[in-house]
């Protein structure tokens, strides 16, 4: 099948590629950067180069694709606050929107979009899954007004449009790269609170199956949680990346303080339940995840860093 990913060169998104690419799908993906579109090219991707805030862009790279990815989730580091969230979010969803609406315009493409269980908020006590309402917090606050789009793209026009909700996304390149590995490494590292608010996450790996599982099946106009079978607290999460690494157990601060320091949207992030169920996935794509739990993919993502910056230095 021809599948046009757009944000094929990020985090996510060039796991997905990959993972295409091994199960035999012909991939376009369109990237701005010329490093990162030769790194697709030498995997046999088709890379055009392009912004998704180019709707004209986005036209030539959908030429001849059966099916369209859009994993371009936004990027952000440092300090969070609302302010930021809420800019984040505006100019996700122009990217959103344009390739949607070029998906349209090509005859109607099915679209795999990415979102995000932080957009469904606090769960409390209790448990996310499909059928929950949006309540973004967090780093989810960045979805706000992509999401209402989607849904009205659906309800509205019928658009064959498959929903992603991925927890917490760690592995080298990401997050958790920057945020956990690199602070540990410094001893900055500090969870919020005490770091007892429960979360689900997922090792990215895991998530790009998900994708090209929603590719070979297309369940149009269905939602899935894609998030590994074990909740964590954060502060547990935290300290099995500190053992990974050889450092030791990790400190914390109080909440106010994080929120100063990282700003409202992240201590958020860093401080509210969300626990979600993988049930539907499971049993409507079929997934299966490789990494169960947070004890099995964190060591896997902490030897990848120290791998890729091994070989790094000794180019």
């Amino acid at each position: 099948m021809r599948v046009c990913v757009f944000g094929g060169a990020g985090f996510i998104g060039s796991r997905v590629v990959s993972c295409l690419v091994r199960s035999g799908h012909e991939v376009v993906a369109m990237v701005r950067s010329q490093q990162r579109g030769a790194a697709l090219a030498q995997m046999g991707v088709a890379v055009k180069y392009g912004d998704v805030g180019n709707p004209e862009d986005i036209r030539k790279a959908l030429a001849g694709a059966q099916i369209v990815i859009n994993a371009t989730v936004p990027n952000y580091q440092g300090r969070l606050g609302l302010g930021r969230a809420q800019a984040i979010g505006k100019q996700h969803l122009e990217y959103t929107r344009n390739i949607l609406d070029e998906a349209q315009r090509a005859g109607g493409l099915p679209v795999i979009v990415s979102e995000g269980t932080l957009l469904w908020g606090d769960s409390g006590e209790g448990w996310h899954d499909e059928a929950s309402k949006l309540n973004p917090l967090g780093m989810g606050r960045a979805g706000q007004w992509s999401t209402p789009y989607i849904q009205k793209m659906i309800e509205e026009k019928n658009a064959p449009i498959i929903r992603l909700f991925p927890g917490m996304v760690y592995g080298a390149g990401s997050w958790f790269e920057n945020g956990v590995y690199n602070l540990m490494q410094k001893g900055w590292f500090r969870t919020f609170g005490g770091g007892q608010n429960i979360v689900s996450v997922a090792y990215v790996d895991d998530v790009a199956e998900a994708y090209r599982l929603a590719v070979e099946k297309m369940p149009l106009r269905e939602v899935f949680a894609i998030v590994d079978d074990q909740p964590v607290k954060f502060r547990d999460f935290a300290n099995c990346a500190a053992r990974a690494m050889g450092k030791p157990p990790v400190a914390s601060m109080p909440a106010w303080l994080g929120s100063l320091m990282a700003g409202k949207a992240m201590a958020e992030t860093l401080t509210m339940n969300c626990r979600a169920r993988n049930t539907k996935a499971r049993e409507k794509l079929g997934w299966q995840p490789r990494y169960v739990s947070y004890e099995q993919g964190i060591p896997v993502a902490v030897a990848e860093i120290e791998k890729a910056r091994a070989r790094r230095q000794a180019s």
